[in-house]
């Protein structure tokens, strides 16, 4: 059964018995170029990682972005690996050596045959979209955990296997992890999977092998500037995985976004169902309500919708109450719904886990102190920036609006820019408005750490705008000053990344700091769900 690393490092995982290597490079057969000195050794494990090999572990030597894995086989090799997969020719004298085209393919094709392919015995579903994937994923296992028929997770926030609940690390992790997850998933009795399906994770392979029972797809724009040569390739990388979905099995797509329906029609050639709010679609939310404490509509189902495992699902009209901010939220609640519905769970169960959906950590969080308004928020792109601002404005109002905003930091200029130029025209529509950035020195790790050409950019580009902002280096410094600003009847809006995760953890310190020591402290209340996913 698998066996868990501590948490931040990578999860490894093993069968009851070892696996053949002549099983295991079966498989690879067609990404092979050249094999040496291979023997029917056992398999004790995959990895590719050398600081967390274990002794009978294939390594797997992947050609990084910063680091190449094949300066650290002598490190893999001292650990006790059994095997080795290069792409390269290396010195290994009596060791199994694989040389293939594709390392990170291979890392993929040996972890699913490694763990026996648990996704052929799951129902897994994989959503992918630039906005949206963590609400809509975890709203979706909310309700199929509530049918009782056991689901587990995999997404930005957490994972759930039935057997333990991580914190993660990765939005789609790297393949051996994943095909680990599921396999405990299986072993747990669960008999489905919810998994965010994110661009890296395409590009990587991270997903490669995986039977996928059902795709969706959130919606489409720019984001990852740094990582992809174009916006273009981006956007087809998303196709990419409409694409895996095998062409019996349905692919759910926001056909109020045009992208999305023009990259489902182009890659998937089975099955595509549409959900939307503002056009004709399969499944529409008709008499929308966005309010302050939520939203209710109508879920219709307009005609009968072919099911994965045989069937048909309306057509049907139910009655829904989702305690989430936000017009994007009706896409992540529709795309939820419509997914449970066609998997079978039953109506009264769907609508009854989308009213006690608890949403999900900073993303359009709502906190109350007295008359002030705290909404905590991970935007990182111009559309979820635009996302939960038009809902503060909308639902919320725009009365004595601060905003602390943390530069992305390892990202890139360009993303910057945009965000400012977002932020920007945003500004001038909340009277009164003030924007304080942060680099949040000390509060991010070296991948999040803002440049000095990010910062430059960033407060250029607010200069050009007419913007006029203040910037602290230190997160709880602009924590501060934004607390200040918004008392103490306006609304703080932590909005950002990484680098303010722990900004909602530092307003509290600081309310608490505040109270007489027998007074109960301000805890994190019941909380409203994101637009940005």
């Amino acid at each position: 059964m698998p066996r868990s690393a501590s948490p931040g490092k990578e999860m490894t995982a093993v069968p009851s018995q070892p696996v053949p290597l002549a099983h295991l490079l079966d498989a690879l057969e067609p990404l092979t170029i050249a094999t040496r000195h291979v023997y029917n050794v056992p398999v004790t494990g995959v990895a590719f990682d050398s600081r967390h090999v274990n002794r009978g572990d294939i390594f797997v030597a992947i050609p990084g972005f910063k680091q190449d894995g094949h300066a650290f086989i002598p490190q893999a090799l001292e650990k006790g690996a059994a095997a080795l997969v290069t792409e390269r020719e290396v010195s290994a004298p009596g060791v199994p050596v694989v040389r293939v085209k594709n390392a990170r393919r291979a890392l993929a094709i040996l972890a699913c045959h490694f763990f026996a392919h648990p996704s052929r015995e799951l129902k897994v579903c994989g959503i992918t979209g630039t906005n949206g994937k963590t609400t809509a994923t975890t709203m979706l296992h909310a309700i199929l955990a509530a049918s009782g028929s056991g689901c587990g997770l995999i997404g930005t926030v957490e994972v759930i296997t039935g057997q333990q609940r991580l914190p993660a690390r990765l939005t789609t992790p790297e393949a051996p992890e994943i095909q680990a997850y599921l396999r405990e998933m299986l072993a747990t009795g669960l008999r489905y999977a919810v998994m965010e399906v994110s661009a890296q994770g395409v590009e990587l392979e991270r997903v490669t092998g995986i039977a996928f029972s059902m795709g969706g797809i959130t919606n489409v724009t720019t984001d990852h500037l740094d990582f992809y040569p174009s916006p273009t390739a981006y956007i087809h990388t998303k196709g990419r995985f409409l694409a895996m979905v095998p062409p019996d099995k349905p692919v759910l797509v926001n056909a109020d976004d045009p992208l999305s329906l023009t990259l489902a029609r182009a890659y998937h050639p089975g099955s595509i169902i549409t959900y939307a709010v503002d056009y004709p679609a399969d499944v529409t939310a008709d008499r929308l309500v966005l309010g302050r404490r939520g939203m209710s509509f109508d879920l219709t189902v307009h005609h009968p919708l072919p099911r994965p495992a045989g069937g048909l699902c309306g057509p049907l009209r139910l009655a829904v109450k989702v305690p989430l901010l936000g017009k994007q939220n009706a896409y992540n609640a529709l795309l939820a719904a419509t997914a449970a519905l066609i998997a079978g769970v039953t109506p009264h169960t769907v609508t009854h886990a989308l009213r006690s959906f608890r949403g999900v950590d900073r993303r359009m969080q709502v906190f109350r102190a007295g008359a002030l308004t705290i909404v905590d928020d991970t935007a990182l792109n111009p559309a979820s920036i635009d996302a939960v601002l038009a809902t503060i404005r909308e639902t919320l109002g725009s009365h004595k609006v601060t905003i602390v905003y943390a530069i992305r930091g390892g990202r890139g200029p360009e993303i910057n820019r945009r965000n400012a130029v977002i932020l920007a025209s945003w500004l001038g529509r909340f009277p009164g408005g003030r924007l304080i950035s942060t680099s949040s020195s000390g509060n991010v790790g070296p991948n999040d750490t803002v440049t000095r050409e990010e910062e430059e950019t960033f407060h250029a580009t607010l200069r050009r705008y007419g913007i006029r902002f203040n910037h602290f280096a230190a997160l709880p410094v602009a924590i501060a000053a934004g607390l200040d600003a918004a008392r103490p009847d306006g609304i703080l809006l932590l909005l950002g990344a990484q680098g303010v995760d722990d900004g909602a953890r530092i307003v509290f310190d600081l309310l608490n700091a505040e109270k007489n020591i027998a007074t109960p402290e301000i805890a994190f209340p019941a909380r409203v769900a994101s637009p940005t996913g």
